[in-house]
């Protein structure tokens, strides 16, 4: 699962650069394609979570207390919260294929590889939300194609697909 952040990463500035150049027909594919890359960074969230609740696992095994009274919320922890809230609100159908708030999530999934990028002498340890291997890249792929085309359909058949009609005749 911890491959479907690294294709929103490489989809979703695709998908906007697209909605600006396609025409109509395609443009309505390619915003609820959009739309359903953003709903499936939930299932990143999911994983982030389990991620953090081991670490929380390791340390009490471990014996390490944990005290709330001298937690301090920096940047980091600032963007793991909103890197596993900000998906939830793509399930809205208004939110769910908005370019900006798309854009704003690459940057907050790429954040530690972009500050690695400008500056390569920045020795801080950060939690990475980003992981890619190319083990197994095939079944990730066809994992990762599997879950858009359900969501897709679910979504579709649901009405929640933004470029969607309200009315359907039958």
């Amino acid at each position: 699962m911890e491959f479907f952040n690294t294709a929103f990463v490489f989809l979703a500035p695709i998908l906007i650069v697209l909605s600006f150049i396609l025409k109509e027909n395609y443009k309505n594919i390619v915003i609820n394609s959009l739309a359903i890359v953003n709903v499936l960074l939930i299932i990143n969230s999911f994983n982030i979570v389990k991620i953090l609740y081991g670490y929380y696992q390791l340390a009490t095994i471990m014996g390490i207390e944990i005290n709330l009274n001298k937690f301090s919320l920096g940047w980091l922890e600032i963007r793991i919260i909103l890197v596993v809230v900000i998906p939830f609100f793509f399930l809205l159908k208004k939110i769910s294929a908005e370019k900006l708030l798309s854009i704003a999530m690459v940057f907050l999934l790429l954040f530690d590889v972009l500050t690695k990028f400008i500056n390569p002498k920045v020795s801080e340890v950060s939690f990475s939300v980003i992981t890619f291997t190319t083990d197994h890249l095939h079944l990730q792929l066809i994992n990762y194609i599997s879950w858009f085309v359900t969501v897709y359909a679910l979504f579709g058949l649901i009405g929640k697909l933004p470029a969607q009609n309200k009315k359907i005749k039958i």
